[in-house]
């Protein structure tokens, strides 16, 4: 099954484009490459991974990327995966020196890429355990009987 998300998507949200790219408003693209941050292989396994912690914490599920509950947590979840595993290759390639007196620095974004996926994490921290209450939580109205069915009340999750 297709997952709720695309490449585009996921490349739209974090701005990586190969060449320009008319956003509406400016023209966006990576101005320091010639390619794209991340293969589409690297995009599915970061998919991939954040449905896995998704279906690891809390009560366990076993959603699959097609079947998953809400775009915007696959989203965050996604792109933390790409901002670590970046992060990553950043520190095992750093390598600063120094030519004529200046100071030159090559992958020296590991910094960068930790705060932007500590970012992300601390969106995923807030919004999942309470998501997945709530799904539970309709899960078991769902079955149980309520004195309040039928008054009106709105979704759980889609307060969320």
């Amino acid at each position: 099954m297709a997952s709720i998300l695309t490449a585009a998507e996921i490349r739209m949200f974090l701005r990586d484009y190969a060449t320009a790219v008319d956003s509406g408003l400016t023209y966006v693209f990576n101005e320091l490459l010639d390619h794209v941050a991340f293969s589409t292989a690297e995009l599915a396994l970061a998919e991939e991974l954040a449905v896995a912690r998704f279906n690891a914490t809390g009560h366990l599920t076993a959603y699959a990327s097609g079947t998953f509950p809400n775009k915007f947590v696959l989203m965050i979840g996604t792109c933390s995966n790409l901002m670590f595993s970046n992060a990553m290759l950043q520190a095992r390639n750093q390598l600063d020196y120094n030519d004529g007196g200046e100071h030159h620095g090559y992958s020296d974004k590991y910094q960068a890429y930790l705060q932007i996926k500590d970012a992300l994490n601390a969106q995923w921290t807030e919004i999942v355990p309470m998501y997945k209450a709530a799904l539970n939580l309709e899960g078991g109205y769902g079955s149980l009987p309520s004195a309040y069915a039928g008054f009106g009340y709105p979704s759980l999750v889609s307060n969320i």
